[in-house]
């Protein structure tokens, strides 16, 4: 992986990260003890140092230099555990699993109808073709008889 695509991948995970924050799909975690909890706070004033440092950047070199510290935090932070999924994430994935299982039944009945649909139409068809040997039939006993097709009324469809 050259520099650039290394450097570019850096600030997409960066972004990404801000965004999942600030969407409260991520959520910081701070442990109960005293000791754990002030490493915590640091980790994560770094990463908030990090997160304005790369807002306010103005050149792609500081974005680089602060995307690639923020992550060294981040992924500092997710090791230790300080980092979790957040409720906003889980209502969201729960509200799609709903979603996904009212489209399951919807297509279920989908099928069936398609399946009914399917057997009516087969019916119909082998219904049709019986009236039209029927139909045909009933043409040769009138030619038969002498009787022109056409001069035969028909009923109105």
């Amino acid at each position: 992986m050259n520099e650039n695509t290394k450097a570019t991948n850096e600030i997409e995970q960066a972004e990404t990260f801000i965004q999942r924050m600030h969407d409260m799909e991520l959520v910081f975690k701070y442990p109960e003890i005293r000791e754990d909890k002030m490493r915590a706070l640091a980790i994560s004033q770094k990463i908030s140092e990090n997160i304005f440092n790369y807002s306010e950047a103005t050149s792609i070199d500081s974005k680089k230099e602060y995307a690639r510290s923020m992550l060294y935090y981040v992924n500092s932070a997710y090791t230790r555990g300080l980092i979790e999924v957040g409720e906003s994430a889980i209502t969201k994935i729960s509200g799609l699993e709903n979603d996904n299982k009212l489209l399951q039944d919807q297509l279920n009945e989908c099928e069936e109808q398609n399946s009914r649909l399917k057997e009516a139409n087969e019916k119909l068809q082998k219904e049709n073709s019986r009236l039209e040997k029927l139909n045909e039939a009933l043409h040769q006993t009138i030619d038969r008889f002498g009787a022109k097709r056409n001069s035969i009324p028909r009923e109105e469809q």
